[in-house]
């Protein structure tokens, strides 16, 4: 665990509670904007924790492949919570898959060289409803896929 991002996580989170307080402390509107203002951050970000611990896992149907093939394999988040949107991109940057709310399976395309793949060449991004927070991770895969 490192100690610089929980203190930093921390201070965020009473600074927004503090901001919480602040509306009801003084009831004016400009109090209660603030006050209104840092509990839409906040329950926007609360979908980002489960992310934040870097424990999204996927499967794929069917675990082999055959090398430098392109096969289109189902995969789909196994070890993870609801997330608003998931966003997966290959490696190269020209392919997005785009999840929608509450969307776990994705059908993506794929060429692989030979080897035992636990983590893909893609990346995962987990945002927000608005896509103001967000979250990017490896693809990483709960079975091992053989090429």
């Amino acid at each position: 665990m490192n100690w610089r991002n929980f203190f930093i996580n921390a201070g965020i989170l009473l600074v927004l509670s503090l901001l919480i307080v602040f509306g009801v402390a003084f009831n004016s509107s400009t109090s209660w904007f603030a006050s209104d203002f840092a509990i839409l951050i906040l329950l926007l970000a609360i979908p980002l924790l489960w992310p934040l611990k870097n424990t999204l896992r996927f499967t794929a149907d069917n675990p082999d492949m055959i090398a430098d093939r392109p096969v289109t394999r189902l995969f789909t988040l196994t070890h993870g919570r609801w997330l608003p949107n998931l966003f997966l991109l290959d490696s190269a940057k020209t392919h997005t898959w785009h999840l929608p709310i509450g969307q776990r399976t994705a059908k993506i395309s794929l060429t692989l060289q030979r080897g035992i793949y636990e983590q893909l060449p893609m990346t995962v991004t987990v945002t927000d409803l608005f896509g103001w927070f967000r979250k990017t991770l490896p693809l990483r895969l709960a079975t091992p896929i053989t090429v």
